[in-house]
C-alpha cells in the first residue's frame, strides 16, 4: 500500500485513514494459533514428504528445493510412498478429531435465543376451546378457531 501511496501523491492518500478489512496469511494463522484452532494437516502424501525434506535442506534455493524434492519423490519404492500416504491420512484424522474439539458449535447460539411470550388471545382460546369442546362436541378444530377469534 505504501508504494502505492508513493507512486500517486496526486491522490492526497495517507497510511492512517486505510484499514484492512482482511487478514493476511500471517495474521489469520496467528489468530488461529490463538483462537485454539489446531494447524492443518498437509493436503496430501507429496506435501508431508516435501516439508519433511525441506527441513533438511534449508541452505538449497526454492527453485532447486523443488527440482530436487520431486526427483527424489519420483526414485521412491511405492512401499515408502505408501508409508507418507498412511502418515498423511493419519494426520488429516488427527486434524479433524482436535478441530471438532476444538471449535465451539454453533448451533447452540441459535437455539438458546429467548422464546417469544405467549399472546393473551392464545391463553384465552386455549381455556375457551376446551369449553366450547365440551358444549358442541360435532364442531371440528377448523371451525372452532374462528368461533373462539369471534369472542
Amino acid at each position: 500500500m505504501r508504494d502505492y501511496i508513493q507512486k500517486h501523491p496526486e491522490l492526497n492518500l495517507s497510511e492512517e485513514g486505510i484499514t484492512h478489512s482482511t487478514l493476511t496469511k500471517a495474521e489469520r494463522q496467528l489468530k488461529d494459533k490463538f483462537d485454539g484452532r489446531p494447524t492443518k494437516p498437509p493436503p496430501n502424501s507429496y506435501s508431508l514428504y516435501c516439508a519433511e525434506l525441506m527441513a533438511n535442506m534449508k541452505d538449497v534455493h526454492s527453485t532447486e528445493w523443488m527440482v530436487l524434492c520431486s526427483q527424489q519423490w519420483k526414485l521412491l519404492s511405492q512401499k515408502e510412498k505408501d508409508a507418507y500416504h498412511k502418515k498423511c491420512d493419519q494426520k488429516k484424522k488427527d486434524y479433524e478429531i482436535e478441530l471438532l474439539q476444538s471449535s465451539p458449535e454453533t448451533g447452540k447460539a441459535s437455539s438458546e435465543k429467548p422464546k417469544r411470550p405467549i399472546s393473551a388471545m392464545f391463553i384465552f382460546s386455549e381455556e375457551k376451546r376446551k369449553q366450547l369442546q365440551e358444549e358442541r362436541p360435532e364442531l371440528s378444530e377448523s371451525k372452532l378457531t374462528p368461533l373462539l377469534a369471534r369472542m
